[in-house]
């Protein structure tokens, strides 16, 4: 079941700073940038959970993540979100934003 993977294409070049996920079952979160027009070569963007409002494992689960995407030096256009555990074999994601301080 997993890893799952979710692409999303920026409408520009940026260089967001927090990614906020609302989510059920999610466990561990991680990100991935790529400044090409076509999602090819991708690098790891630092990513620390830094305001999580947990319920149980059922519940909604609203998270932003701090995103560090080269001290904001680079832009991306393509930003991959891996889900890589979940705490069952389903996760929802319901909504995620990316924005910048």
């Amino acid at each position: 079941m997993y890893p799952q993977e979710l692409v999303f294409r920026l409408r520009k070049k940026d260089s967001p700073t927090v990614c906020r996920v609302t989510s059920i079952n999610i466990k561990e979160i991680e990100f991935y940038g790529c400044a090409d027009s076509t999602p090819r070569k991708w690098f790891k963007i630092q990513s620390d959970p830094s305001d999580r409002v947990d319920g149980e494992r059922d519940d909604i689960q609203d998270t932003k993540f701090r995103l560090d995407i080269d001290g904001g030096k680079k832009a991306v256009q393509f930003i991959k979100m891996v889900i890589v555990r979940g705490y069952g074999p389903f996760v929802s994601v319901s909504e995620v934003r990316f924005m910048s301080d």
